[in-house]
């Protein structure tokens, strides 16, 4: 069996190879050949004034779902260059715009599946059956395997993974403010608090995580105190489950803008967190709600949603960059999280370096080489060697060690929700930003990075410090 693995590791790292920059396709060419465009698709962006079902009687293309919470908007699908810049001349159109593709952030540390439940601590190299059952299962199709080591025991007890630690949850307890997690989907797992499943993946009604990666952030960042399996940072939060990626981890800008609506329009949750990112364009940088000088239709929907009172959380994303380069994560109205490397739940640089391992990123207590970084990082918080809920084997009870940015918003995520409790539902996202990323708890060692003199140059998640 072991003589298969190499192709079988080859065919799994191939979207790995591809968002690392190591196989890369070209960012000229047409606007219908962009690698980052849904062909023929485009996202119309109306003024306030206009209902959009009423305006898409009258337009060409085929109408692929229609907005008006998050951003007032109709997708159109098979429409020509030349039919969307017509559409320019319409009175009631403010903006249109290309569909762009989504995808989980790139280089986010592809996986490998451990058994669901081991009674000790497994090491590295017995893993390498597991490695390849795993990648033989029809929820890893388009994944990758890399960057992972069981590190926790799965024992029927209930642990407590090294990022909670590092972050001083609360442990305890039963905490009433949703979190919406807006990813792959979120699997039926024991140790999920799952109260509502929406699926913006045109054609496919399936809310269930074919993937993995949205039941592992939700167990990040809500995880039940239930007595067994791990714990989240703020556990047993009620988790709206929102799928606007698919199996491989793609969506589109509209199905963010479906998730985001379907968020806002029925009131679901304060919180969201998600961990994708898209090609970003010029008018991304541009500020919201300036209808003479429009900014993009994802960035304008989720200042929508900020607006609204929704506190958001995005992974930085894992290429070592500027996080200016990277969208939504620069977005100046969200909060955008680094990874933390950390494997003892403890400050002080003192645990042993993981890097050799598969999934160490850097000496513990250090930001994580390949974790995006600047000025427009908010804060950092743990995401190397990250142990929470997964599918494993078709399983909706496994568990799963894993790293990346991806990682690390759930637990600004579920910090924000813990305030949320605390502080009531009047906290605004901008005032949960500042009190997130300001530690009132300074010097502490908890503040520090390994190696580095002083206090961190980015804030790190500490609830205690809050």
């Amino acid at each position: 069996m072991a003589s298969f693995l190499p192709a079988r590791l080859a065919v799994c790292l191939l979207p790995c190879l591809l968002g690392s920059g190591l196989v890369s396709a070209s960012i000229g060419g047409s606007r219908g050949s962009h690698p980052h465009i849904v062909p023929n698709q485009w996202v119309v962006l109306l003024k306030s004034e206009a209902d959009p079902q009423e305006w898409q009687a009258s337009s060409a293309g085929d109408t692929v779902r229609y907005h008006s919470d998050a951003v007032n908007a109709v997708t159109l699908s098979n429409l020509t260059q030349g039919q969307a810049d017509q559409l320019w001349e319409d009175p009631m159109v403010q903006h249109v715009e290309p569909d762009r593709t989504i995808r989980l952030t790139r280089s986010d540390p592809c996986e490998s599946a451990s058994p669901s439940l081991t009674a000790a601590y497994t090491q590295l190299a017995d893993l390498v059956p597991d490695l390849e059952l795993a990648a033989e299962q029809p929820h890893h199709s388009g994944r990758s395997l890399a960057q992972m080591s069981p590190l926790q025991p799965m024992i029927s007890g209930q642990t407590v993974p090294t990022g909670i630690q590092r972050v001083n949850g609360p442990l305890k307890g039963m905490f009433l403010q949703p979190i919406a997690i807006l990813d792959t989907g979120v699997g039926p797992h024991p140790d999920l608090n799952v109260v509502s499943e929406h699926s913006c993946i045109d054609g496919k009604p399936l809310t269930t995580d074919q993937n993995g990666h949205g039941t592992h952030v939700a167990g990040i960042a809500a995880a039940s105190d239930n007595g067994y399996g791990v714990i989240g940072v703020a556990p047993g939060a009620p988790i709206h489950n929102v799928k606007i990626l698919d199996f491989t981890g793609v969506g589109t800008v509209s199905s963010l803008i479906c998730g985001l609506d379907y968020v806002v329009a029925n009131n679901l949750a304060g919180i969201i967190t998600m961990s994708f990112e898209a090609a970003p364009t010029p008018a991304d940088a541009l500020p919201c709600d300036n209808p003479s000088n429009p900014t993009t239709a994802m960035h304008q929907a989720i200042c929508n949603a900020v607006n609204a009172g929704v506190i958001i959380t995005v992974a930085a994303g894992n290429e070592g960059d500027d996080v200016a380069n990277h969208v939504p994560a620069a977005y100046p109205e969200i909060i955008s999280v680094g990874s933390l490397a950390d494997y003892d739940g403890l400050p002080g640089g003192l645990a042993q370096d993981l890097s050799t391992a598969r999934c160490g990123s850097g000496p513990d207590d250090s930001l994580a080489a390949n974790s995006n970084h600047g000025s427009s990082l908010s804060m950092l918080a743990p995401g190397i060697c990250i142990n929470s809920t997964y599918i494993i084997d078709q399983s909706p009870t496994g568990y799963m060690v894993m790293s990346g940015t991806s990682m690390a918003a759930p637990h600004v995520a579920g910090a924000a929700a813990v305030l949320r409790q605390q502080q009531g539902v009047s906290l605004t996202p901008a005032a949960a930003k500042q009190l997130l990323t300001h530690p009132t708890c300074s010097p502490s060692a908890y503040q520090t990075l390994f190696g580095s003199p002083g206090p961190s140059p980015f804030p790190i998640l500490d609830l205690h410090c809050i």
